[in-house]
């Protein structure tokens, strides 16, 4: 690939943990998966800022990050798509309903 053309330019998990520094990203809310475990998860659990949340389902995720957003704590809640549509109804919810921001990186399977 050309510099500048692709993936291995600017989609990198180094890249993507450092533009979640940049935004000031306090948490990073995360279910383990294989796509993005060695690249951006393991490497984001050595970390300190931000920190990593491991949670089991992906709508534990969107209440944590509501109760983090509540407290004023940043965090991205860091998902698969197949996951956020399992979550749809916390989202509603949760972010809806009480008007918290939920803010997520959903990743294509």
């Amino acid at each position: 690939m050309t510099s500048g053309a692709g993936a291995a330019d600017g989609l990198s998990g180094e890249s993507i943990i450092r533009e979640i520094k940049a935004s000031g990203i306090e948490f990073v809310v995360s279910v383990p998966d294989i796509t993005t475990s060695e690249g951006l998860l393991r490497p984001l659990a050595k970390e300190t800022n931000p920190r990593l949340v491991r949670i089991c389902k992906e709508d534990e995720g969107v209440g944590i990050c509501a109760g983090l957003a509540y407290t004023g704590k940043r965090a991205l809640l860091l998902i698969q798509q197949t996951g956020m549509l399992d979550s749809i109804n916390a989202i509603r919810g949760v972010a809806v309903e009480y008007s918290l921001p939920i803010c997520m990186m959903v990743g294509l399977l």
